[in-house]
């Protein structure tokens, strides 16, 4: 960024701490691990993917100049970023137990306000849809970053909260950010209509444990895609 331009940053922080990963949740994606990392990417986004022995770590930069919740629990219809799991890679046509959903908005002018949540299927892990994950649970750890062109969102999903968790091995993942009802799904070519309630439509992902941080620490992460 040229000294010129001053970008102002406001932090929308639900929650913000220190783990043995060395990665501190704050909305900003400045720790080298991120730069060792392939960012996955749809139309308007960046999504850097970081599995980990504690959980798996999210970090998701997204273009959107009209950020919009109007209703968090229609998260669809906002600025939003949904993440999908099938961590036993079963590729059921509906969700199972080992499937899972995520979703993550950012609310502009709010203070540190943000909206994080669970939805709930028949047969997945949860008993209901969880529309509040900062008062309902601490599994989950977010925070977000307003800028000039869009929003950052960095998150830590803990191992506690995702029945079958891996930090190794092959997945079933997408993601989408939304903007004005429409998703921006990563992988979008390869999905169809109504993927979000197919975990058999999501592509293969092949995922390797990253390591703490260290000047001399080896980080590795290996995508693949599979389905085709």
């Amino acid at each position: 960024m040229k000294n010129m331009v001053i970008c102002v940053l406001i932090a929308f922080i639900c929650a913000a701490q220190v783990f043995g990963s060395n990665i501190t949740i704050d909305g900003r994606l400045n720790e080298s691990i991120y730069k060792k990392v392939e960012p996955l990417k749809s139309d308007i986004s960046l999504l850097y993917l970081v599995p980990m022995a504690d959980g798996v770590y999210i970090g998701a930069d997204v273009t959107d100049d009209s950020i919009n919740v109007p209703d968090p629990q229609q998260f669809w219809n906002s600025s939003c970023v949904e993440v999908w799991f099938d961590w036993a890679n079963d590729d059921s046509p509906v969700f199972d137990e080992n499937d899972q959903q995520f979703w993550f908005c950012p609310v502009k002018g709010k203070g540190n306000k943000g909206y994080m949540g669970q939805w709930h299927r028949a047969n997945d892990c949860v008993k209901e849809t969880m529309y509040d994950y900062a008062n309902q649970s601490d599994k989950i750890d977010t925070a977000f970053v307003i800028n000039q062109k869009g929003y950052t969102i960095e998150a830590r999903i803990g191992k506690e909260a995702v029945k079958g968790y891996t930090s190794k091995g092959k997945i079933g993942f997408t993601y989408s950010a939304d903007k004005d009802g429409v998703k921006n799904e990563w992988e979008k070519a390869k999905l169809g209509g109504i993927f979000y309630e197919q975990p058999n439509t999501w592509p293969d992902l092949v995922i390797t444990e990253v390591l703490a941080v260290k000047s001399v620490g080896k980080l590795s992460i290996v995508w693949g895609r599979i389905k085709m």
